[in-house]
């Protein structure tokens, strides 16, 4: 409230201040619901976990015949997302790097569902 009524004072630069710290609480607050950086980190690496293990299971498969283009195609989408996660990361986005981190792993298992279809 002291932003308010510096505001309505007239104490324009205090009230800016006041309105800065109101800003960066809820960037805090933001950031705390919806994961930090250690989540990302931890979203991002099982995302490369699965990504890894499903390119394997697809190559596997294709020595072995088997129909992996549907999959290949979905393992692609997981690699995009991934790379949506890093640059979310890379912005500082933490909770949206988490949340395509979590996409891009749930591809890389649907990757390895679609083989043979």
């Amino acid at each position: 409230l002291d932003g308010f009524y510096s505001f309505i004072d007239g104490n324009y630069d205090r009230a800016k201040l006041r309105a800065e710290d109101a800003s960066d609480l809820a960037k805090d607050i933001v950031e705390n619901l919806g994961g930090g950086q250690d989540d990302a980190d931890e979203a991002i690496n099982d995302a490369e976990d699965a990504i890894r293990d499903a390119k394997d299971e697809i190559r596997q498969a294709d020595r072995d015949g088997d129909d992996v283009n549907e999959a290949e195609d979905i393992l692609n989408d997981a690699e995009n997302t991934l790379d949506d996660a890093d640059n979310s990361y890379d912005d500082e986005d933490y909770s949206d790097a988490t949340d395509q981190a979590k996409e891009a792993k749930k591809l890389a298992r649907e990757a390895v569902n679609a083989i043979g279809n």
